[in-house]
């Protein structure tokens, strides 16, 4: 990937990102009625923002960090740190998908971005899965977000 397409890949997923925290704090305007599918787009757009940054230049940059920093303890493939990043991977995606099918929240839709950080981190079985099968439909979508709302 260039470095420009790398920049343009990362507006998107900032776009996209930036929408749904500004949309959050504007939702209380809308119709009490209106609020949980509100929320609901929230959560899946920022997912999709987030997805869309970790494929970037950007994303890399963290990923590669959060593996150099856990590798002073072990690194993610083994031991405590495989420990950590599965159990966090678990309880975060069990708390996003109850809150995308239950109870919606704006908090809901902060953690879905923490959720896309830690599964792309994850080096392997079902949360690794879930990752990929989310995350190409998720920066299309990122990139259609910020497309239609001229970015």
């Amino acid at each position: 990937m260039t470095s420009i397409s790398g920049w343009a890949g990362t507006g998107a997923g900032l776009i996209a990102i930036g929408i749904c925290a500004i949309a959050a704090g504007l939702v209380a305007h809308l119709p009490k009625w209106s609020h949980p599918w509100v929320h609901r787009f929230l959560i899946v757009g920022m997912y999709a923002g987030a997805t869309a940054v970790l494929v970037t230049p950007i994303g890399e940059f963290a990923r590669n960090l959060a593996e150099t920093c856990a590798g002073w303890f072990g690194g993610f493939g083994s031991g405590l740190g495989k420990v950590a990043i599965v159990l966090a991977g678990f309880f975060i995606l069990a708390s996003v998908l109850i809150a995308v099918i239950k109870v919606p929240s704006a908090a809901a839709a902060s953690l879905a971005v923490i959720l896309a950080f830690l599964l792309s981190l994850e080096p392997g079985g079902f949360l690794h899965q879930f990752y990929v099968v989310t995350s190409v439909p998720g920066q299309q979508f990122a990139v259609a977000l910020a497309s239609w709302m001229g970015g």
